[in-house]
């Protein structure tokens, strides 16, 4: 049970710490103005590169999840059991799971559009919708400023954290607290 919730946590550190320094690693050279003299790079420019090249903070959060995430769980599951595969959950989809969830898609998308109409209309306070709205320019301008593929870009923002957030929460959190 330990385990259970000591390995999300620890995971979670990890992932923002090896993300951050991944980020800071391709960010910090391009921000320091003088490379030869080893200056120390300007925190304006730091903020400059961060806000326009937010590619690399989708590439330094997806080095983050699959060394953090990815990698410390495969090692845990390791030291649990041979059969890494079926401790995992890991298996191969079916045709009839999949054909589920194209039907699900299609049959929740009406009602959770329904829900974001209803959500849009509750009366909230003016600072929550300032915040809501201060969010939503944030990711529209983070997504806008993408120097990248858009099969690279969903790689980045979808695939990595299913395949990631899985695994550690599903796959080896799940195995640990049924035992």
């Amino acid at each position: 049970m330990l385990l259970a919730i000591l390995v999300p946590v620890v995971a979670f550190f990890i992932y923002q710490l090896i993300g951050a320094l991944a980020v800071a690693a391709m960010v910090i050279p391009g921000a320091v103005s003088d490379a030869q003299s080893g200056a120390a790079p300007d925190v304006a420019e730091v903020m400059t590169q961060l806000t326009e090249r937010a590619d690399l903070l989708l590439i330094g959060n997806a080095i983050g999840q699959y060394l953090g995430f990815g990698l410390l769980v495969f090692l845990f599951v390791m030291l649990h059991t041979r059969q890494r595969a079926q401790f995992a959950y890991v298996r191969r989809a079916d045709t009839p799971g999949l054909l589920l969830a194209v039907v699900g898609l299609f049959v929740l998308l009406p009602f959770n559009t329904w829900l974001a109409e209803l959500n849009n209309a509750l009366p909230l306070p003016q600072a929550i919708r300032d915040f809501d709205q201060s969010q939503m320019e944030m990711i529209e301008g983070l997504l806008g400023n993408l120097d990248i593929s858009i099969g690279l870009a969903l790689v980045l923002v979808a695939l990595t954290p299913a395949l990631c957030e899985e695994y550690l929460f599903r796959g080896y959190m799940q195995r640990q607290l049924e035992r």
